[in-house]
């Protein structure tokens, strides 16, 4: 015998379904990267579901999704940024928008009307680089007092910098080094004897009398 269904459970249903449909965030990974776009193809991590037809739920791996642009810390009129490199792999929180946002990552308008009407939809997804998974933390994290920025090469005031900071420490120990060697640095300096003194009618004539001293150090401090 079948129950009719009550417009209470229909109701609950429906609302289920237009939930499941609304995307707010989740973690990602890398798939490539298009470094001049500076947009990725990006991997969800975590499963959707869907029920079957006996009402069972069946998780299933979404698509990758395309085209996501990188959110990279910018500011003072695009004069300030703050990029580094992607690689595959490398986790992202992607979130998706409450709104269609295709006519505003076209344009340099202060407002946009969106064509679509679509809602929290995977469309319209935008990914910042972060690592959200913590089985192994990021190293220097933990510094309390500093912000750590690690990297082989990092460069500062434009992506063409090419001349190297000198590291304060280092730059000491030369300028030391240097003060030191002046300092202990001697030479000889050869100094010529007095000229001949003129011959005088008295007292007795006196011949020039010549230094004792032929050379002498001559050091600076």
């Amino acid at each position: 015998m079948s129950t009719k269904p009550q417009l209470a459970d229909v109701l609950a249903d429906a609302i289920k379904g237009e939930i499941a449909t609304v995307h707010t965030s989740l973690p990602g990974r890398v798939v490539d990267y298009d470094q001049v776009n500076q947009t990725a193809t990006v991997q969800l991590g975590v499963q959707f579901s869907r029920r079957g037809l006996d009402g069972e739920r069946i998780p299933y791996t979404p698509a990758p999704l395309s085209g996501v642009p990188i959110l990279w810390p910018t500011g003072g009129g695009g004069a300030y940024s703050d990029t580094w490199p992607l690689e595959k792999g490398d986790e992202v929180w992607v979130h998706f928008a409450e709104r269609s946002i295709d006519e505003w990552v076209m344009s340099d308008a202060s407002v946009v009307t969106p064509a679509s009407v679509r809602r929290f939809n995977l469309s319209d997804a935008v990914a910042t680089p972060a690592q959200s998974s913590r089985k192994s933390p990021l190293p220097g994290a933990a510094v309390a007092d500093a912000r750590v920025i690690r990297g082989d090469e990092i460069r500062l005031g434009s992506a063409s910098a090419s001349d190297y900071v000198a590291l304060a420490s280092l730059v000491k120990a030369e300028l030391d080094a240097l003060w030191n060697a002046f300092n202990s640095h001697t030479h000889l300096v050869q100094v010529a004897p007095p000229p001949a003194l003129p011959t005088l009618s008295a007292p007795p004539a006196v011949s020039g009398v010549a230094s004792s001293v032929s050379s002498l150090k001559v050091k600076s401090e």
